[in-house]
Protein backbone atom coordinates (compact mmCIF):
# COMPACT_ATOMS: atom_id res chain seq x y z
CA UNK A 1 0.00 0.00 0.00
CA UNK A 2 1.15 3.53 -0.81
CA UNK A 3 0.12 6.37 0.85
CA UNK A 4 -0.85 9.73 -1.33
CA UNK A 5 0.81 12.61 -0.07
CA UNK A 6 -2.55 15.27 0.48
CA UNK A 7 -1.35 19.05 -1.28
CA UNK A 8 -4.02 20.61 1.36
CA UNK A 9 -2.34 19.28 4.53
CA UNK A 10 0.63 21.81 5.16
CA UNK A 11 -1.64 24.67 3.84
CA UNK A 12 -4.45 23.65 6.46
CA UNK A 13 -1.83 23.00 9.31
CA UNK A 14 -0.28 26.35 8.41
CA UNK A 15 -3.95 28.16 8.80
CA UNK A 16 -4.37 26.05 12.20
CA UNK A 17 -1.57 27.81 13.27
CA UNK A 18 -2.20 30.91 12.93
CA UNK A 19 -5.84 30.98 13.76
CA UNK A 20 -4.63 29.53 17.04
CA UNK A 21 -1.95 31.87 17.11
CA UNK A 22 -4.61 34.98 16.71
CA UNK A 23 -6.53 33.67 19.28
CA UNK A 24 -4.43 33.14 21.93
CA UNK A 25 -2.74 36.21 21.48
CA UNK A 26 -6.25 38.27 21.97
CA UNK A 27 -6.96 36.04 24.92
CA UNK A 28 -3.83 36.80 26.05
CA UNK A 29 -4.72 40.67 25.92
CA UNK A 30 -7.92 40.78 26.41
CA UNK A 31 -8.00 41.15 30.47
CA UNK A 32 -4.70 42.30 31.15
CA UNK A 33 -5.36 45.36 32.70
CA UNK A 34 -3.80 48.86 31.94
CA UNK A 35 -0.40 49.09 32.82
CA UNK A 36 0.02 50.89 36.03
CA UNK A 37 0.04 54.51 35.67
CA UNK A 38 2.72 57.06 37.94
CA UNK A 39 0.03 58.67 39.67
CA UNK A 40 -0.35 62.41 38.43
CA UNK A 41 -1.81 63.62 42.11
CA UNK A 42 -0.45 62.70 45.58
CA UNK A 43 -1.64 62.80 48.54
CA UNK A 44 0.18 65.67 51.14
CA UNK A 45 1.55 63.97 54.08
CA UNK A 46 0.85 67.26 55.97
CA UNK A 47 -2.81 68.55 54.69
CA UNK A 48 -3.92 65.20 53.46
CA UNK A 49 -5.15 67.43 50.44
CA UNK A 50 -4.69 66.34 46.64
CA UNK A 51 -2.00 68.33 45.23
CA UNK A 52 -1.28 67.93 41.64
CA UNK A 53 2.83 67.74 41.86
CA UNK A 54 4.35 64.63 41.29
CA UNK A 55 8.15 65.36 42.71
CA UNK A 56 8.23 60.97 42.24
CA UNK A 57 8.32 61.16 38.68
CA UNK A 58 10.76 64.08 37.80
CA UNK A 59 14.10 64.21 36.00
CA UNK A 60 16.11 65.93 38.72
CA UNK A 61 19.96 66.66 38.03
CA UNK A 62 21.93 66.58 41.23
CA UNK A 63 25.75 66.74 40.78
CA UNK A 64 25.55 66.62 36.80
CA UNK A 65 24.03 63.49 37.23
CA UNK A 66 20.38 62.79 36.01
CA UNK A 67 18.62 60.78 38.41
CA UNK A 68 15.26 59.64 36.94
CA UNK A 69 12.80 59.03 39.40
CA UNK A 70 9.73 56.46 38.88
CA UNK A 71 7.36 56.30 41.96
CA UNK A 72 9.25 58.30 43.96
CA UNK A 73 12.72 56.03 43.83
CA UNK A 74 15.87 56.37 41.94
CA UNK A 75 18.36 53.55 41.60
CA UNK A 76 21.52 52.84 40.06
CA UNK A 77 24.27 50.52 41.12
CA UNK A 78 24.60 51.38 44.58
CA UNK A 79 23.35 55.39 44.31
CA UNK A 80 19.85 55.57 46.22
CA UNK A 81 17.26 58.40 45.83
CA UNK A 82 14.31 58.57 47.13
CA UNK A 83 11.37 61.48 47.50
CA UNK A 84 9.62 61.03 50.59
CA UNK A 85 7.85 63.84 53.23
CA UNK A 86 5.93 66.33 50.37
CA UNK A 87 3.58 69.43 51.11
CA UNK A 88 1.36 71.70 49.31
CA UNK A 89 0.24 75.12 50.70
CA UNK A 90 -3.38 75.60 51.51
CA UNK A 91 -3.87 77.34 47.81
CA UNK A 92 -2.44 74.63 45.67
CA UNK A 93 -0.09 76.44 43.62
CA UNK A 94 3.05 75.95 45.69
CA UNK A 95 4.86 72.34 46.54
CA UNK A 96 8.00 71.06 48.31
CA UNK A 97 9.19 68.08 49.20
CA UNK A 98 12.29 66.24 50.88
CA UNK A 99 14.71 64.19 48.75
CA UNK A 100 17.46 62.07 50.38
CA UNK A 101 19.94 60.78 48.26
CA UNK A 102 22.73 57.97 48.87
CA UNK A 103 25.82 57.76 46.55
CA UNK A 104 27.11 54.56 47.99
CA UNK A 105 29.43 55.93 50.40
CA UNK A 106 28.39 56.46 53.88
CA UNK A 107 26.61 59.76 53.65
CA UNK A 108 22.68 60.40 53.17
CA UNK A 109 22.50 63.88 51.34
CA UNK A 110 19.07 64.93 52.30
CA UNK A 111 17.93 67.58 49.58
CA UNK A 112 14.76 70.34 49.20
CA UNK A 113 12.94 70.34 45.84
CA UNK A 114 10.54 72.59 45.29
CA UNK A 115 7.12 73.18 42.74
CA UNK A 116 4.99 76.15 41.74
CA UNK A 117 2.18 76.36 38.88
CA UNK A 118 2.84 78.44 36.42
CA UNK A 119 1.14 79.46 33.44
CA UNK A 120 2.87 76.57 31.36
CA UNK A 121 1.91 73.77 34.00
CA UNK A 122 4.08 72.82 36.93
CA UNK A 123 7.78 73.79 38.01
CA UNK A 124 9.99 72.27 39.65
CA UNK A 125 13.60 73.53 41.42
CA UNK A 126 16.66 72.34 41.18
CA UNK A 127 17.65 70.20 44.41
CA UNK A 128 18.95 72.53 47.05
CA UNK A 129 21.31 70.68 49.65
CA UNK A 130 20.14 70.93 53.52
CA UNK A 131 22.92 68.65 54.97
CA UNK A 132 24.88 65.10 54.97
CA UNK A 133 22.91 62.62 57.54
CA UNK A 134 20.94 65.44 58.91
CA UNK A 135 17.57 64.20 61.10
CA UNK A 136 14.35 65.85 59.11
CA UNK A 137 11.84 67.34 61.42
CA UNK A 138 9.07 69.49 59.58
CA UNK A 139 8.29 70.87 55.75
CA UNK A 140 5.66 73.58 55.35
CA UNK A 141 4.56 76.19 52.62
CA UNK A 142 2.79 79.18 53.44
CA UNK A 143 0.05 80.81 51.01
CA UNK A 144 2.69 83.67 49.82
CA UNK A 145 5.09 80.34 48.71
CA UNK A 146 7.52 80.93 51.68
CA UNK A 147 9.14 76.99 52.18
CA UNK A 148 10.35 76.46 55.96
CA UNK A 149 12.27 73.34 56.90
CA UNK A 150 13.10 71.89 59.75
CA UNK A 151 15.45 69.52 61.21
CA UNK A 152 18.39 68.85 63.19
CA UNK A 153 22.32 68.77 62.66
CA UNK A 154 25.58 68.84 64.19
CA UNK A 155 27.93 71.48 65.56
CA UNK A 156 30.74 72.59 63.55
CA UNK A 157 33.14 70.91 65.73
CA UNK A 158 31.11 67.23 65.71
CA UNK A 159 32.44 64.17 64.20
CA UNK A 160 29.32 63.22 61.19
CA UNK A 161 29.08 60.17 63.58
CA UNK A 162 27.38 62.26 66.59
CA UNK A 163 24.13 62.37 66.74
CA UNK A 164 22.33 65.31 65.38
CA UNK A 165 21.36 67.97 67.91
CA UNK A 166 21.30 71.43 67.01
CA UNK A 167 18.21 72.52 65.57
CA UNK A 168 18.07 74.76 62.27
CA UNK A 169 15.25 76.32 60.72
CA UNK A 170 15.92 77.18 57.27
CA UNK A 171 13.30 79.64 54.88
CA UNK A 172 13.44 79.64 51.00
CA UNK A 173 11.38 81.27 48.25
CA UNK A 174 10.13 80.98 44.86
CA UNK A 175 12.66 82.75 42.35
CA UNK A 176 10.81 83.80 38.83
CA UNK A 177 12.24 80.89 36.97
CA UNK A 178 10.76 78.55 39.81
CA UNK A 179 14.00 77.49 41.51
CA UNK A 180 14.43 78.32 45.66
CA UNK A 181 16.49 81.03 47.26
CA UNK A 182 17.49 80.91 50.75
CA UNK A 183 15.54 83.64 52.90
CA UNK A 184 17.11 85.50 55.61
CA UNK A 185 15.47 85.17 58.81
Amino acid sequence: MTKTKNPLLPVTVLMVFAIALFALTIMAFRDVPAPAQIPTKSTSETSGKMIPFNFGAQRITLDKTVLTFSNGSFAVDSDKATIGQRTVNSKGNKAAAIMTDQPGGSGTFYYLLGGSLGPNGEVYSKPVLLGDRIKFETLTVSDDGEIVVTYKTRAANAPMSSEPTKEMSVKYAFQDDGNLISVLH
